[in-house]
């Protein structure tokens, strides 16, 4: 069994001249792509994050306005359940069914604002989330299918 040196010492500078080239010229490259990719992922998570955390505040606003609008309406019921026992008061020639009516008359107009501003609300929340949607898949969401399911979402948040 004969050792050769020469040839020995040969493939060691060869590969160590590989190992230079393979690091100046495909390593480092390589490892500034990798880099930037996994930049770019966590950009992303971080929008994705942030577009998230900026639904739960809308979510929780129109869930707070909601509770407003519940507090207003309970207000005008009895301011206007005041006015009618005051006008009950000052008219004492009037039938009690006139009086009736008028309370039931101030109860359907608050009903109804109430019924107006949450269908303006629900409008916009719809609109929201097809915004947020729009951007988190970078699609047209805003056809009458998922308008719909939008919809259907909220009228089952909203009213349980």
């Amino acid at each position: 069994m004969d050792i050769e040196f020469g040839l020995i010492f040969t493939q060691i500078i060869a590969f160590l001249i590989m190992l230079w080239v393979m690091n100046r010229f495909a390593w480092k490259p390589l490892l500034k792509v990798l880099e930037e990719r996994r930049n770019k992922i966590q950009n992303e998570f971080a929008t994705i994050e942030q577009q998230k955390n900026d639904l739960q505040h809308l979510t929780e606003d129109y869930r707070l306005k909601m509770s407003q609008i519940g507090q207003e309406a309970k207000t005008k019921i009895h301011q206007a359940i005041e006015e009618g026992q005051r006008l009950s008061k000052q008219i004492q020639d009037e039938t009690y069914t006139e009086a009736k009516e008028i309370l039931k008359k101030a109860r359907h107009d608050v009903q109804q604002q109430v019924e107006e501003a949450k269908a303006r609300l629900k409008n916009e929340v719809v609109q929201i989330a097809l915004e947020a949607t729009q951007k988190l898949i970078k699609e047209n969401v805003d056809n009458p299918k998922n308008r719909k399911l939008v919809y259907d979402f909220v009228n089952k948040v909203e009213f349980k």
